[in-house]
């Protein structure tokens, strides 16, 4: 047995070195000049048999990313690439931050035969605009798109324009300084905090820009991507792989609308903004409450009835983009930024786009977009968006936007559980782990520890506070959490709990919404009292 398993051992071993020898991820040249090996060792078997533990196989591959969103690769302690190769791609695993690797493909060939195409087609129009005024504006933060960013920025080669890259910190900013400078060497970097997502940055290049120098912005990001599988977004859309990405660009920068939009934003008349015709959306009433009520925070005043595009990459007039640059906002005024949550980043680009009044969407990528509404029937018949539409009980603007808009819901309906069959689940360590209702801080300050309440608000971020850091938001939640909780408490006491804003659980008894309520009804009635809930299935 033994002896078989040593056999089995040297074959894989020599079938992962192959693999690696053959890698594009990775460099032999410069992994040598990272770790000084000798001439006469076999990098790839120097790499594969620890020195992985020294730096990375390339510029390419980033291992402390793999192993954070491959937990189990991290805990094994084996080396990151050669999982990736041998088990990882075949199993589809995250290559770079939740992001498949073969979501960005450059199709360089087709690419450039469209390019060229278009270019006879439109030459009177490039002819005509060849000295117009462009600057390309440019956010990445997911460093596999640049290889197709750039395929896309070549669409303007026939005009001379000004590009600038923004990123953050945390990213490979020599790789991206490399890549772009490679395509374009006056290409100027910016590096930031995490601020805002893409539009802070944004915004702070706006703040150093005169804008009567231009005509016209593009501006883009490394939009993600969704799984292959797809997921719902607003406005009925099913949005699948990298659909984000390929409307987006497609829209403002693909090779057969390139020419038009800069014609279009060129002469007087023209539109103010082009984006994406599916992608050009209106919020649902509950999210126009957060948009408005976020800006107002800042003393930013707007308006209900507002459409923007939905992923923030568009193109349009210079001019247009005088009102935002007005409210001179810098990076200080961005949280960090959080996925998950409503922030004043998400509450902005709405206002940016949502105030610029003539607006002209592209229709792109239309036979995708048929196919995939044949495949996104299922999904968007069952999210659970549309329970915003039943009568019977009014959802939380915060719950709908954190769970319901994007999960799937099978079934749901009001129903009696007894109240001690209820519990909360948490993620500690990447450990699940279910704690009873009984045990739950609100329930434990009802009981009178509040201390382990206070720790507890301080932890928990609402869209109330979205102007505040995440120090000052802790503060003002451990002052504040226990006199929202007791105004609460004097509501439940004096009308009791009604169903019509329900505790919201998932099968089983997961307090999806309405802990606090849960809590009190436990601490009211006891163990063994009955409670009406929503109960929603989200799985098959």
């Amino acid at each position: 047995m033994n002896i078989l398993t040593e056999f089995k051992r040297k074959i894989k071993d020599k079938m992962v070195l192959r693999m690696l020898r053959n890698s594009p991820y990775f460099d032999e040249p410069w992994y040598r000049e990272q770790t000084g090996i000798p001439a006469n060792v076999d990098a790839a078997e120097h790499y594969y048999r620890g020195g992985w533990r020294q730096c990375d196989p390339s510029t390419h591959f980033n291992q402390k990313k793999y192993q954070e969103v491959n937990l189990d690769v991290g805990l094994a302690d084996v080396c990151p690439l050669a999982h990736y190769l041998f088990y990882g791609r075949i199993r589809h695993r995250p290559l770079y931050l939740g992001m498949p690797e073969n979501l960005y493909r450059r199709n360089r060939v087709s690419r450039g035969l469209k390019r060229i195409f278009f270019e006879l087609v439109y030459a009177g129009k490039i002819r005509k605009n060849r000295n117009a005024r462009i600057l390309v504006v440019v956010h990445v933060f997911y460093e596999e798109a640049i290889g197709e960013i750039i395929e896309y920025l070549k669409n303007l080669r026939k005009y001379q324009y000004d590009l600038v890259i923004t990123t953050v910190q945390d990213r490979d900013v020599k790789w991206i300084r490399k890549k772009f400078t490679e395509f374009r060497p006056d290409a100027d970097l910016r590096v930031f905090p995490n601020n805002g997502f893409d539009i802070g940055p944004f915004l702070s290049v706006l703040n150093e820009t005169d804008l009567n120098q231009y005509d016209m912005v593009f501006k883009l990001h490394s939009k993600r991507s969704f799984p292959k599988k797809g997921t719902s977004a607003a406005n009925d859309l099913f949005i699948r792989g990298k659909d984000w990405f390929l409307y987006l660009y497609e829209s403002t920068l693909g090779a057969r609308w390139v020419h038009r939009n800069v014609d279009d934003l060129a002469r007087a008349g023209g539109p103010d903004l082009i984006g994406a015709k599916n992608l050009l959306l209106t919020d649902p009433e509950f999210k126009e409450r957060l948009t408005i009520r976020v800006l107002n925070q800042y003393g930013i005043s707007f308006h209900g009835g507002y459409s923007f595009v939905a992923g923030t990459c568009f193109a349009c007039r210079a001019g247009a983009l005088q009102g935002v640059k007005d409210l001179h906002l810098t990076m200080d005024s961005f949280g960090e930024a959080e996925r998950g949550v409503f922030t004043f980043a998400h509450a902005l680009e709405r206002y940016m786009t949502g105030t610029m009044e003539k607006k002209e969407g592209r229709n792109v990528c239309t036979i995708r977009q048929k196919i995939n509404q044949l495949k996104g029937r299922e999904v968007l018949a069952n999210r659970g968006f549309r329970l915003r539409y039943d009568p019977r009980f009014a959802i939380d603007d915060d719950f709908m936007l954190r769970f319901l808009e994007h999960t799937q819901v099978y079934a749901y309906d009001l129903t009696d559980v007894p109240v001690n069959s209820l519990y909360v689940r948490r993620i500690e360590e990447g450990e699940e782990i279910h704690i009873p209702l009984r045990e739950c801080a609100p329930y434990l300050y009802l009981m009178g520890d509040r201390e382990q309440y206070q720790e507890y608000v301080s932890t928990m971020r609402r869209t109330d506070y979205m102007l505040l850091t995440r120090e000052q938001y802790e503060q003002e939640s451990a002052k504040n959490g226990v006199a929202r909780f007791e105004k609460l408490r004097e509501d439940l006491d004096r009308n009791g709990y009604d169903p019509t804003h329900p505790i919201v659980i998932r099968e089983g008894g997961e307090i999806l919404d309405g802990q606090h309520r849960a809590c009190w009804y436990l601490y009211r009635f006891g163990e063994n009292a009955t409670v009406r809930v929503l109960s929603l299935r989200t799985s098959k």
